[in-house]
């Protein structure tokens, strides 16, 4: 998996069209629609802490975790330090803690950059034995549908104050390689150059669902992102509600 790297000084900017105040909202909703009231929530690759900071300005305990150590120093200078928040570096495949959650939540396409064979059931099967009994984990991904149409076959190209982005897309299934040319300017006003090459895989909404059944949920639902309607043909995210 490739890391934020440089990335990471500019990643909040281009991120800030992202409603993550929406996306919280849209997460109590499922709360409140599935009968639960969690206290202490799991957000894994919580990235710079965009979705991670909301929880913490609420009644929530939260321990979150990123692979980028660059990330979580943006995401501990952005939240401060808090009582209610435990930051820690480590991976989706292999995490541990001692305690128990209530929920996990892995939020912006996070799994597909779970792309080896395999990966994706052992970070069910560590969500699974880290969720208290009757908990949810939450999560969403890229569809097919997205990385055929959107992703597959565009550049896209973006301009933000000291910082410009060409982002362009090989797409040969079931990987999707994202190359990230973007420049930044420094002090004296000159932009330096960097790349980064990131990768997401592709999984079908029914091959998730077989492996999170596999690995013991009792149930698997999918959404229409921030939505509770069922998926169509045509969603770019798909939004996976899951109870042990």
């Amino acid at each position: 998996m490739e890391m934020y790297n440089e990335f990471a000084k500019v990643y909040d900017k281009l991120m800030e069209e992202v409603p993550y105040d929406k996306w919280f909202e849209y997460i109590e909703k499922i709360f409140m629609e599935y009968n639960i009231e969690p206290k202490m929530i799991l957000e894994m690759a919580c990235g710079s802490g965009n979705m991670t900071q909301y929880f913490c300005k609420n009644r929530y305990k939260v321990t979150a975790f990123d692979l980028s150590e660059e990330m979580l120093l943006l995401a501990q200078e952005k939240i401060g330090r808090k009582p209610n928040l435990k930051l820690s570096c480590q991976n989706m495949t292999e995490f541990k803690y001692r305690e128990k959650f209530d929920v996990v939540l892995a939020v912006c396409d996070s799994l597909n950059y779970l792309i080896e064979d395999g990966d994706l059931e052992k970070t069910f099967k560590n969500v699974y034995d880290h969720l208290n009994e009757s908990g949810l984990f939450i999560f969403d991904i890229n569809s097919i549908y997205k990385f055929e149409n959107i992703l597959g076959k565009n550049k896209f190209v973006t301009e933000e104050d000291e910082c410009f982005l060409v982002w362009e897309n090989e797409y040969e299934k079931p990987i999707c390689q994202l190359i990230l040319n973007f420049f930044i300017e420094d002090e004296d006003g000159r932009y330096e150059r960097y790349e980064e090459v990131h990768k997401e895989r592709a999984y079908t909404t029914e091959f998730v669902e077989t492996l999170l059944k596999k690995v013991g949920f009792s149930s698997v639902d999918s959404y229409e992102a921030f939505t509770l309607n069922p998926i169509q043909d045509e969603n770019e995210r798909i939004n996976f509600v899951v109870k042990k």
